[in-house]
């Protein structure tokens, strides 16, 4: 989910178009260009190699010429950015990233920098501060970035904040209107006990819509928890999605879409088997977090609405 710097002067600095090369001649070039070169000269150089470095795959050299890169430019944003982007350790990361917040000079940096910190924070559990420091990514981004915006809704979905995240997504989906903002504010109203505001909505996708299963699983989250009904709409939606799910290739929102309804089922045992596919293909992170938090209602505690 994190932004990247394009920095032009990478690939014509030096006049060498280093774009269409094979990354281990360029750092071939490079390497020997250093160990000739004069000390003023070494710090572009340093930058340039860690880029390709970083896109042969070699991380941990690539990080090494940042270091050295912001040794000598201490004051460069774009230095302690990507040296935060490629760092492991949570505490280092975090050191760097805040570097290139402080260097920021720009709002596009700024909103960049900002949503870096505030994933950060996040993977290490810092919810509150990464809601901080969101917002400050919001607020210099605008709402025409995504990312940021669903990284909010999630966060208040984290701390609890259901109120307040269903009016911040009524707020921001009449600046931005993105789709997948609409569903999240449908899925938070939901979230929020509120489905029977959104009910007739779900019910017109479910007409209009080619692949229905998705919005089966959000009309059976507005029903009562473990009714008939909640399981009519769940049996209906499996049915459409073991017609198109191939577990030889699977489509990992499908197999999470399965997980869903099979808890609205109250089928534990299925919820498990499918989960464990769903955490074998790559996923969103976040909408893994908030699909583990509800299906924790399987063993006997349906999720009230």
């Amino acid at each position: 989910m994190m932004y990247r710097v394009i920095i032009i002067w990478l690939f014509f600095g030096s006049g060498l178009l280093f774009a269409h090369e094979d990354p281990r001649d360029v750092i071939d070039t490079l390497t020997h260009r250093l160990e000739h070169a004069e000390e003023a000269d070494k710090a572009e150089l340093y930058f340039k190699r860690a880029v390709e470095y970083k896109v042969s795959g070699q991380m941990q050299k690539a990080e090494g010429d940042l270091y050295k890169y912001v040794k000598l430019m201490p004051d460069d944003y774009a230095g302690w950015f990507e040296l935060g982007s490629l760092e492991k350790g949570a505490k280092e990361k975090l050191t760097y990233l805040c570097k290139a917040a402080a260097l920021s000079d720009t709002d596009e940096r700024k909103a960049q920098s900002y949503y870096a910190v505030s994933e950060c924070l996040y993977s290490i559990g810092k919810y509150e501060r990464s809601l901080g420091f969101c917002e400050l990514a919001i607020e210099f981004g605008g709402e025409k970035s995504l990312t940021p915006l669903l990284l909010k809704s999630h966060l208040l979905w984290r701390l609890g904040e259901l109120e307040k995240r269903v009016g911040f997504l009524s707020d921001v989906k009449l600046l931005n209107k993105s789709v997948v903002l609409e569903r999240e504010w449908i899925d938070a109203k939901i979230d929020a006990g509120q489905g029977g505001e959104v009910k007739v909505m779900i019910v017109k996708e479910m007409e209009e819509s080619r692949f229905k299963s998705s919005w089966l699983i959000r009309a059976a989250l507005c029903e009562v928890a473990g009714s008939d009904e909640a399981k009519g709409y769940a049996g209906m939606a499996i049915e459409e999605i073991d017609e198109r799910l191939n577990l030889e290739r699977p489509d990992v929102t499908l197999l999470m879409d399965l997980v869903r309804a099979y808890s609205v089922m109250g089928d534990g045992e299925k919820v498990e088997y499918y989960m464990k596919l769903a955490k074998a293909e790559r996923y969103d992170p976040l909408a893994m977090a908030e699909l583990e938090e509800e299906v924790k209602v399987v063993k006997g505690n349906f999720r009230k609405n």
